[in-house]
């Protein structure tokens, strides 16, 4: 019945079979588990069905229906894991007895990876492989010792630049896994985060550095943070903040000003304050929020009355062929290298100006610059558009794409700026910014705002304390599902991505604003990632909840900064909404005296 054609028998068979001890019983699960395929309810079920006292008989019969043939990746990989997890010793030496046999010194694919499963397993266990071999008998002891030829096989495929990269991941499995030689594996993961090595590699070099424990680990990365691409780079964030000294080093860098904060964007730094000590959260929280360049918000300031000045389409229009259309499409004039314009999630004029005179105060990762070398001293600029094993290739201006091989590619780094230059304000007026604004607005999808019994919108001036009460009947409100819910007086229903109130408010001096909620969340829907803007800066939290949607709270969330005079302060969800994100009745921005 092991071998019968209908799948639903075999499936029953396979989770009958753990019932009996007879040997028979061990030689159809692993005829089962062999033949599974892509049967994945036949293999778990199989798996499922072997106990401590079976799984070396189950292994034999894997190991003699193979042959000469390398056995399935997976399924030894899961025997292994399964083996170690119940410390069945016969069971590792009768595999390990496989898997550390080489054919003149040479060792094939499913070898390092069984080995790297294994150690993923003792990694789990919280066991190393020196204590394995402690407490293991003599004949798995032995076994044990002979991986160091299997390590070194791993080390010398993992850096040959001629190999497959299919083997040569295979190999890092086990790199950075002998203690013995544990410096040696980091400097060859390390050579790896270069332009000339294959985007997969780099990968795999990653992963086997969030393997790694030294504190060593967080400096490498850091160091080779401007040479990566905007894949590998979210990859490097999700192994810097897996340990916590490694997020510390990080927490460092932001400090001494070697990593630019706007390389986060919202999620990663509500995931850096959510991992942080309580010591370190309330320095976390001053060093994201200070991300405005205060030459460029001079800039602003300077140019601040564009936002109120009427424009001429028309005369933008031309403005715009002549300083945008490079790296900008809009009304069928120009080239799609920069962000959609139509896109944008915020179209008010003072978010526009502000793109415009400070580009690099937010900026998507796939829009920063990044300067190639070549070896023969050539360089080259642009948006890195795209990598393939052999090449990469860089977007310039007007579309102009440069594919460069790797094996040419001398350095590539990262300018950590967006590809839109500052500066062009040079020779321009204000009244030039007003024509630019109204030029994209026309050409753009605008959000129309919603109206609700007692909702009007007003301009909202300090209280004598210089505190500013944003209440949900004083704002905007945009989007698809958000409303003002007029008998609790709240803004609910904010469940869409385009969903958000705006206030503009008086502000009687600059500086850092305490920001206060009052609001309420069902347990249900607690943990959803709001998103508060001004000019000056952006501040991220999670919703906590209020245990249901009739109990309010109050509570400081963090401190905002804000500029002198009028501006409009912004709320949405920073992601993808759970649910309904918040039911928030008002904000409240008091000045922090320092």
């Amino acid at each position: 019945l092991s071998s019968d054609d209908d799948p639903q028998v075999r499936l029953q068979v396979a989770s009958t079979l753990g019932e009996l001890t007879d040997s028979r019983a061990s030689a159809a699960l692993a005829a089962l588990l062999m033949n599974a395929g892509a049967n994945e309810f036949q293999f778990a079920a199989a798996m499922s069905s072997m106990t401590r006292d079976t799984v070396n008989d189950v292994l034999v019969a894997v190991l003699a229906g193979s042959g000469n043939s390398p056995p399935e990746t997976r399924l030894i990989e899961a025997l292994l894991n399964q083996a170690a997890s119940w410390g069945n010793d016969q069971a590792l030496e009768t595999l390990l007895a496989r898997v550390v046999e080489s054919r003149e010194g040479r060792y094939e694919t499913w070898q390092f990876a069984a080995v790297g499963s294994l150690l993923d397993s003792l990694d789990r266990q919280k066991k190393s492989l020196e204590s394995l071999i402690r407490e293991s008998d003599g004949a798995l002891g032995g076994r044990l010792a002979h991986l160091n030829q299997l390590f070194a096989a791993g080390r010398k495929l993992a850096s040959d630049p001629v190999a497959a990269v299919a083997q040569r991941q295979a190999a890092l499995r086990v790199v950075g896994r002998d203690l013995a030689h544990a410096a040696q594996d980091l400097d060859l993961l390390d050579s790896l985060l270069t332009p000339q090595t294959d985007p997969e590699l780099q990968q795999s070099a990653l992963t086997m550095f969030g393997r790694s424990r030294s504190n060593d680990v967080a400096d490498r990365l850091l160091a080779r943070w401007s040479s990566l691409g905007p894949d590998r780079k979210s990859e490097l964030l999700d192994v810097l903040f897996s340990r916590p000294a490694w997020r510390e080093r990080l927490v460092q860098s932001l400090r001494d000003g070697d990593f630019d904060v706007g390389e986060l964007d919202a999620s990663r730094r509500q995931q850096l304050l959510d991992q942080a000590s309580q010591g370190l959260r309330g320095e976390i929280t001053r060093l994201l929020s200070a991300s405005v360049d205060a030459n460029r918000q001079a800039v602003i300031e300077r140019f601040q009355n564009a936002v109120e000045q009427p424009g001429e389409s028309s005369r933008g229009r031309e403005l715009f062929s002549r300083l945008c259309a490079q790296c900008h499409k809009l009304g069928g004039v120009g080239h799609e290298v920069g962000p959609d314009l139509a896109a944008l999630t915020d179209k008010s004029p003072e978010s526009l100006l502000t793109a415009i005179l400070d580009p690099n105060r937010a900026v998507e990762r796939k829009f920063i610059a990044y300067v190639a070398q070549t070896r023969a001293g050539q360089t080259f600029s642009g948006l890195l558009a795209s990598e393939t094993g052999n090449s990469i290739t860089l977007l310039a201006p007007e579309g102009r794409e440069q594919v460069l091989l790797r094996a040419d590619v001398e350095e590539l780094v990262s300018t950590r700026k967006s590809a839109m230059p500052e500066g062009l304000e040079q020779g321009l007026t204000s009244q030039d910014f007003a024509d630019l604004i109204a030029h994209v607005r026309s050409n753009v999808p605008l959000p129309r705002r919603k109206e609700f019994p007692g909702n009007s919108p007003r301009v909202i001036t300090a209280a004598a304390d210089g505190s500013l009460s944003l209440r949900s009947t004083d704002c905007e409100i945009y989007g698809t599902t958000l409303a003002l819910e007029e008998g609790y007086q709240n803004l609910g229903y904010w469940s869409s991505l385009d969903d958000h109130a705006v206030w503009t408010v008086e502000s009687p001096q600059a500086g850092r604003y305490r920001v206060s909620f009052d609001w309420a969340c069902d347990e249900s829907c607690a943990r959803n990632v709001w998103r508060l803007e001004s000019p000056q800066g952006t501040i991220t939290g999670k919703v906590i909840s209020t245990v249901d949607w009739d109990h309010y709270q109050q509570a400081d969330v963090g401190e905002l900064p804000l500029r002198k005079g009028k501006q409009r302060i912004v709320m949405r969800a920073a992601q993808r909404v759970q649910g309904a994100m918040i039911d928030l009745r008002s904000i409240r921005l008091t000045p922090v005296v320092e």
